[in-house]
């Protein structure tokens, strides 16, 4: 999971301050350099990290080994891969950091821990698996329906300084093209806002 101006900050209001003191001591800080991973491709996820400083991108390999960037993720992101994290079977995904980058990080069973011991956990996390839920959801009708230069706004408006943090190759695989149509679309995305 990853979603960007994290809900963590709107629901957090949901946890009484003693559950809340609970949840933020059960979180440990994990830092990475540049190109170090986060989660390998087969590798189970046992647990949801929160992006302190740095930035990530999310990938996955083809079955003719191409590499496929599916998301990046930046400050105050939340990052799971859900389907690994619930089912505890190996990650279709990888995700590798783009720079250095330091995380919060707490391991599924204690999260399962307070949904047990905090009804208020329970309606906080689900809350939040809802917000995945929606933020997935416009994400399926954005791939589906959506040109490469309506998607490239889309993560512009996500984030606006991704340019300066992702290399024009990784945003040209996220959206599905070539570079040298990314090129193109980005100087016409520069004409529409100049214009």
């Amino acid at each position: 999971m990853s979603i960007n101006h994290s809900p963590l900050k709107s629901l957090i209001h949901i946890l009484p301050p003693s559950v809340l003191e609970e949840f933020t001591n059960s979180f440990a800080e994990v830092k990475l350099l540049k190109g170090e991973s986060l989660l390998r491709i087969n590798q189970v996820c046992r647990h949801m990290y929160i992006v302190k400083k740095g930035a990530v991108r999310h990938f996955r390999i083809a079955k003719d080994g191409s590499e496929y960037n599916t998301w990046f993720s930046f400050e105050d992101d939340i990052i799971a891969v859900l389907k690994s994290t619930v089912r505890e079977s190996p990650s279709n995904t990888g995700i590798i950091a783009m720079e250095d980058t330091t995380f919060l990080s707490i391991s599924q069973s204690e999260i399962d821990n307070l949904r047990i011991k905090h009804h208020s956990f329970e309606t906080f996390s689900r809350r939040l698996i809802e917000e995945y839920f929606i933020f997935m959801e416009q994400r399926a009708f954005s791939a589906q329906a959506n040109t490469a230069l309506q998607k490239y706004a889309e993560l512009l408006s996500a984030n606006p300084k991704v340019m300066d943090r992702v290399t024009q190759t990784q945003i040209a695989s996220y959206l599905g093209i070539k570079k040298e149509t990314f090129t193109r679309i980005k100087k016409k995305m520069k004409n529409l806002s100049s214009s």
